[in-house]
């Protein structure tokens, strides 16, 4: 608005100059004073009238600029509120921030709390396992004891044996084993059936007959003429089975190698169990314990079938 006042003011006083060029040059040379002077006053008029003129200009301006003015300042107002509002927030936020900080410190020391009681209890877990392992491998070892003198036999006939078990054994051992004719100390302490706990898809299988020997050298000398090559108990025309008589632990660790131990045994090669559960086999004259059934497998992947001739036999 102002630069159109300014232009319009500088437009009028353009077309006075040029009435006053003109006048000058149609009057007389002996009004040429006169003249000059009614011009200079006539300019002072003009100039004065052009200022007015602008000046009104630049009241109507200023008066069509308030209602702008007034909106800006409500405007400004506006701002200046919603700066306020701004930072009264601002300092909630700030505030809020300050108590999640604490708090989330607070979660981190009760974390590291927690975590440390956690590793405490799976310290104390592993050392209560590791207890209770040593535990049952002591009580294996012990009720292993207790059987030390005992055998297994399977697959007698029921009712075989008949009232007394301990005459019938006493009886028929040197006739299953002649090694062990003539021998008078051979005595036996109590003998009777057990039963598996596992259902019998055989209903004709007859029960284990368990027997405890008095002299642990009785109980070894029985499995020394059991173990004999090509030796095989009969009775009548059942084959038995002679076992020693072992915990459920344990048996259950041996029970584990028989897979390995068949596979090894058709290869040519005569594996031997040792006390608890380690598997001993000679092979190309190297003697060999595995302590895993894993790691008897990977021996016996790794082994070729052998002649009967080759030096591979029971250690």
């Amino acid at each position: 608005m102002l630069k159109e006042t300014n232009k319009r003011y500088r437009e009028i006083s353009t077309e006075k100059r040029g009435s006053e060029e003109n006048a000058m040059e149609i009057a007389s040379p002996s009004s040429k004073s006169a003249a000059k002077k009614a011009r200079r006053q006539l300019k002072l008029s003009e100039e004065q009238d052009t200022q007015v003129q602008y000046l009104q200009s630049l009241s109507s301006s200023v008066d069509s600029l308030k209602p702008t003015l007034s909106e800006l300042s409500m405007d400004v107002k506006a701002i200046r509120n919603d700066m306020d509002n701004f930072r009264t927030n601002l300092v909630k936020i700030e505030s809020e921030i300050s108590m999640l900080t604490a708090s989330l410190a607070k979660l981190g020391k009760r974390t590291d709390i927690l975590q440390a009681a956690q590793r405490q209890d799976r310290d104390g877990i592993k050392e209560a396992n590791d207890g209770v392992s040593k535990l049952q491998k002591r009580l294996a070892e012990l009720e292993d004891r207790s059987r030390r003198s005992n055998l297994r036999l399977v697959g007698l006939p029921e009712n075989e044996e008949g009232g007394d078990a301990v005459a019938f054994l006493q009886r028929q051992l040197p006739v299953w084993f002649p090694s062990l004719a003539g021998k008078s100390s051979l005595e036996i302490e109590r003998a009777h059936r057990v039963y598996s706990g596992q259902p019998n898809s055989d209903g004709n299988k007859p029960r284990t007959l368990i027997f405890k020997l008095l002299r642990y050298t009785d109980r070894q000398e029985i499995l020394k003429a059991y173990r004999q090559p090509g030796a095989q108990v009969t009775h009548g025309r059942t084959r038995l089975l002679l076992f020693p008589d072992y915990s459920t632990d344990t048996a259950v660790r041996r029970k584990a190698f028989q897979p390995v131990i068949s596979s090894l045994k058709s290869k040519g090669l005569q594996p031997f169990l040792l006390y608890p559960a380690k598997m001993k086999v000679l092979h190309n004259s190297q003697t060999h314990v595995f302590s895993s059934p894993e790691e008897a497998q990977r021996f016996a992947d790794s082994v070729h079938s052998v002649s009967a001739n080759s030096s591979n036999s029971v250690v």
